[in-house]
């Protein structure tokens, strides 16, 4: 997948170990020098995952507020971040799959508080050791290397993920968020409360805010990549029949109406198409 008009940001993707990819989607990695443009805000938008971000340069700018911290938790979030760089920015990301962070670490995922990994338990207490062997070296495929066999070495104490688990995620993905949590439930034949709570662990957040991510996950990719579909016709595809509905949830979720989100997208695809 090309991220052209993150270029800017001298933006990459990383594929994993293939002994990790069950649980890490992909590293990231940002390395913005001083003379680049400057940063107007990117969206990091909710996909119901977490992951850690590594700080190795000048400190990243979240919501507008600066972050001091070298790594911190990114996830699971229910609606998008607001990113911005200036200076020299160097930083690395791990993107897990939506099960893959509990499964390596055994943590509470809703236990833990959504910036903070210092003081976290187990397998993260050693990342200040992990940043530091990052930090003091400047090749890209060492830094990852470090991660990896961090995250290697987790592997020989993955947890299981419950089936009904496995299961409800895959029938919310199925059909992009839109149907009955209840129902997900009943079809599992546990308890809506006892599903929420195995979200709540593994995942972070609950089955309803995971649909409602996928779901307007749905509308983003509709609105981003068909030029003529009208925002009538992007509701009801992602399964809202009432428009004020769509606009407040998804506004909710991205943080702008799906016309501000549409209209963003075309000046950007505006700006990349100039020579």
């Amino acid at each position: 997948m090309k991220f052209q008009h993150l270029d800017y940001l001298g933006f990459q993707q990383i594929q994993p170990h293939p002994a990790l990819r069950k649980y890490v989607e992909c590293y990231w990695v940002i390395d913005s020098q001083p003379t680049s443009q400057l940063s107007t805000g990117e969206f990091m938008h909710p996909n119901g995952s977490n992951g850690i971000i590594f700080s190795l340069g000048d400190a990243l700018s979240l919501d507008g507020e600066l972050i001091s911290a070298k790594y911190f938790r990114g996830g699971a979030n229910t609606a998008s971040r607001k990113l911005a760089v200036a200076g020299n920015v160097k930083a690395i990301g791990i993107r897990f799959t939506v099960i893959g962070m509990y499964a390596l670490h055994a943590v509470p995922m809703n236990e833990l508080l959504q910036d903070e990994l210092v003081y976290a338990p187990g397998d993260f207490r050693k990342l200040d050791a992990v940043y530091e062997r990052m930090v003091n070296t400047e090749q890209l495929d060492q830094q990852i290397a470090h991660l990896e066999a961090w995250l290697l070495e987790s592997v020989k104490r993955v947890q299981d993920t419950p089936a009904t688990v496995q299961q409800s995620l895959q029938m919310i993905d199925y059909r992009a968020g839109y149907l009955s949590i209840r129902q997900v439930a009943d079809d599992l034949f546990i308890s809506d409360r006892q599903l929420e709570r195995l979200f709540k662990t593994h995942i972070g957040i609950t089955p309803k805010q995971y649909a409602r991510v996928k779901r307007v996950a749905r509308a983003r990719t509709l609105l981003k990549r068909m030029d003529d579909v009208t925002l009538l016709e992007a509701a009801q595809d992602a399964g809202y029949y009432d428009q004020s509905h769509f606009i407040r949830e998804f506004k909710s979720v991205v943080g702008m109406t799906p016309g501000a989100y549409r209209e963003r997208i075309e000046k950007r695809n505006q700006k990349l198409e100039q020579p």
